[in-house]
């Protein structure tokens, strides 16, 4: 065989691959989802969704950062949140009756459905203290339980944004608030 017909031989077999290799690549899931908020006192926080899987039929994984302006200041990663589509509820969402739709509308609108501000929605109310202030403490070492009363006091009076961390769309794995004094957030559900 001559060089020359090596040559476009080769070149034929590669423009026939190269279409079917951006076939595969289209159906590829690669989100990524910022969202610049304050965490408390003016304190600035960025929060990063990524978004990816194989295909909407397919589990998704979500990868959420919380970054401060030195550091990350909580990660979370999650393989699966949406239920298989024979225990999939179209009722559940106002926009869209096909499954593949609602698994994608849920997982692009999910982060603005995890940073919650207390403006819009607040979870600790009053008869919640008791169960808080045992939580805290189950969290916290002693030497740090101090901070209890203040953090309960700011909980119930102040603005501040809360992280509802999903385990499925149907359920909250934890409910995380930031602490200032720890610099870190502390999970403030009551379940």
């Amino acid at each position: 065989m001559h060089k020359n017909q090596m040559i476009r031989i080769l070149i034929i077999f590669c423009f026939s691959i190269i279409p079917s290799l951006a076939f595969c690549n289209e159906s590829l899931i690669d989100y990524s989802f910022e969202k610049h908020f304050e965490l408390s006192n003016k304190r600035k926080a960025k929060a990063v969704l990524k978004v990816d899987g194989t295909n909407w039929q397919n589990p998704i994984k979500i990868n959420l950062s919380i970054y401060d302006s030195k550091s990350v200041i909580y990660s979370y990663q999650s393989d699966f949140l949406f239920p298989e589509e024979e225990y999939f509820e179209p009722d559940y969402f106002d926009n869209c009756s096909e499954y593949k739709d609602c698994k994608k509308q849920y997982y692009l609108s999910l982060l603005d459905n995890i940073i919650v501000s207390t403006k819009n929605r607040r979870y600790i109310r009053n008869d919640h203290i008791e169960l808080l202030n045992i939580g805290l403490k189950y969290q916290l070492p002693s030497e740090k339980h101090s901070i209890i009363k203040s953090f309960i006091s700011y909980l119930l009076s102040a603005e501040y944004v809360q992280l509802f961390i999903p385990v499925s769309i149907y359920k909250c794995r934890e409910i995380l608030v930031f602490n200032n004094d720890l610099n870190k957030f502390l999970n403030v559900s009551i379940e």
